[in-house]
């Protein structure tokens, strides 16, 4: 991959020069927008993520944006661009903000300067990559030439004419409305977070360590797609993990195993990837595979938080192994 450190005849004295920037490190081409929260400029870009073209090995799904670090990766190069940014023009590191997954408004950002258009299931659609990527960027403080937004592209659904293929194929039913995502009712949503799932979103929820892209994968403009690969991306974790991988391990060895991953990242517990491992067990298909996993689930019928979990997807594995319900006893659980 060419570097941009060594990228001969560059200077930071256009738009373009900066745009440069950001292709030569595997971004879309950025757009620029006046800083609607204050001063500066508003750089943003959209990253590739990694569409696999194989068959996801046995195990427990996750979803192409977390089985590598993207989101880390992006980070990186923003801060090599940021590097050369100061080389150019004597900015200090303070200078420049970078955001990426945070808790700024970055689907609005990407909306607002062209960057790409607001689907129905509210995620921002590129050019490029359809929504296959994630957003990143810079505000610099100094005003650039911006961006237009494309007509009707912050208006969430406006511009996917006719089509609810996303809003058809959710198995919760979670976008509501255009641009309408109910938190509570979205798969995403619920495999990062500590909410009790209920009972009738767990029998929907299917082989899923992390994360859902279903409303992405019936999404046309996605169907003919082509990720590049990015070049030396960090944190590849691949399309699955095993049961084992995630539930034999006490607390701080799981997390620990996962550093540098996406499913390493301070907000995603241990708790939540075992709870979500033992309701995708529950999903297994034939009798041996459920006794194996049973051993694995019954540990935590005793876990303070999340034994509601254990217990449902317990029962269900029992079914399948052919063995009969018995009043569960919840053992002390240990960690």
């Amino acid at each position: 991959m060419q570097s941009i450190k060594t990228t001969i005849g560059l200077k930071m004295n256009s738009k373009e020069d900066i745009s440069e920037y950001f292709r030569i490190e595997g971004f879309s081409s950025p757009r620029f927008l006046k800083n609607p929260e204050g001063p500066g400029t508003v750089i943003i870009a959209a990253f590739p993520v990694r569409i696999p073209v194989e068959k996801a090995p046995k195990g427990l799904r996750i979803a192409p944006f977390a089985a590598a670090n993207h989101y880390g990766e992006a980070v990186l190069r923003m801060k090599r661009i940021s590097g050369v940014l100061r080389e150019k023009t004597g900015m200090s590191k303070s200078d420049i903000r970078l955001f990426c997954n945070s808790t700024l408004e970055e689907k609005r950002f990407a909306a607002l300067s062209g960057l790409g258009f607001t689907g129905r299931n509210s995620l921002v659609i590129t050019r490029e990559w359809g929504s296959r990527v994630i957003l990143a960027g810079m505000i610099i403080p100094f005003e650039t030439e911006t961006d237009s937004p494309l007509e009707n592209g912050s208006k969430a659904g406006a511009l996917c004419g006719s089509c609810r293929r996303c809003m058809a194929a959710c198995p919760t039913g979670a976008i509501e409305s255009s641009g309408v995502v109910n938190r509570d009712k979205c798969l995403q949503s619920l495999t990062t977070d500590s909410r009790r799932i209920p009972e009738w979103i767990m029998e929907k929820w299917g082989n899923r360590l992390y994360g859902c892209t279903i409303c992405q994968d019936v999404c046309p403009f996605n169907k003919n797609v082509v990720s590049p690969e990015p070049d030396g991306i960090a944190g590849d974790l691949g399309m699955t993990l095993s049961f084992e991988e995630v539930l034999v391990p006490d607390d701080p060895v799981l997390k620990k195993s996962l550093k540098g991953t996406a499913l390493g990242m301070s907000w995603i517990t241990a708790e939540n990837l075992k709870r979500n491992a033992m309701i995708s067990a529950s999903f297994c298909r034939n009798r041996i595979e459920a006794e194996s996993l049973i051993p694995l689930v019954e540990p935590y019928t005793g876990h303070p938080v999340i034994s509601y979990a254990a217990i449902w997807s317990l029962k269900r594995l029992r079914k399948t192994a052919g063995q009969q319900e018995s009043p569960l006893l919840p053992p002390v659980y240990r960690q």
